[in-house]
Formats: structure tokens, sequence, C-alpha cells
């Protein structure tokens, strides 16, 4: 392919991008389109999927490109969220025990159980010959 300077006035670059800004809007617009299931007809919405693969791809290469940046600003971050954690744990501490004050104290299985004899289950048959010493007991 040899290269062509293009004259003055020439479309060429305005119709390379608008081809581009059509396929770009094709793309969009296919996300957003209803995809066939067996079962129903959905909707899928993936616009935040690919929100999120973008952010974490803009974030590992920003870790590439300045990792002691990017690892002094988590750390930092980190540090800023341990109190915010720590006050949400409380939180939820108390509410926990306010629920258990809140609720009547279970009812007890002698008073809910007829008088019957109970039977006592023991693993282990007490046998008086066993011979085996005691460090295999």
């Amino acid at each position: 392919m040899s290269s062509q300077i293009t004259p003055p006035g020439s479309m060429e670059p305005v119709k390379a991008m608008a081809g581009s800004h059509n396929r770009a809007r094709a793309a969009r617009l296919a996300r957003r389109a209803a995809q066939f299931n067996k079962f129903r007809l959905v909707q899928l919405n993936l616009v935040p999927l690919v929100d999120t693969f973008v952010s974490v791809v803009f974030f590992v290469a920003l870790l590439i490109g300045y990792p002691w940046h990017m690892l002094s600003i988590g750390s930092v971050l980190y540090l800023a969220s341990l109190p915010w954690g720590w006050k949400t744990y409380r939180d939820h501490e108390r509410n926990a025990a306010a629920a258990a004050a809140a609720q009547p104290p279970p009812a007890t299985a002698d008073a809910a159980a007829p008088s019957a004899p109970t039977a006592t289950f023991s693993p282990v048959a007490e046998d008086p010959d066993d011979e085996r010493p005691v460090r295999l007991n």
C-alpha cells in the first residue's frame, strides 16, 4: 500500500471518523439489544459489566505504571477505612443485642415435654475386663 497524501478538502478523514463513530454507536446499541433465551426474552444490561471491566484494566495499568504510588494510595485508603469498619461492626453488634433483648425468652424443654424417663447415652461402654494399657484409652 502506497502512502498517498490526501488533497486539501478531501473527505477521507471525515469518512473514517464517521465510520468509526457509527461502529461505536452500533456496538453500544448491540450491548442493549434483547437477547433470546430459551425460556424468555431477556434484556441484558451489560453497561455496568463493561464499565467495571474498563475500570479494572485501568487500575491494573496504573498499578503497573506507578506501583509505589498506587500501593501508597491503597495503603492510606485501607488505613482510613479501619475506623469506619470498626464503627459498622459496633453498630451491628448493638443492633443484634437490641434484637436479642426484644425477643421473649425461649420456653424450656422441661416445661414443654411430658414427664418421661430420660435415657442416658454413653458413646463408650465401660468394660471392666478391659486389659488395654492406659495410654490407649
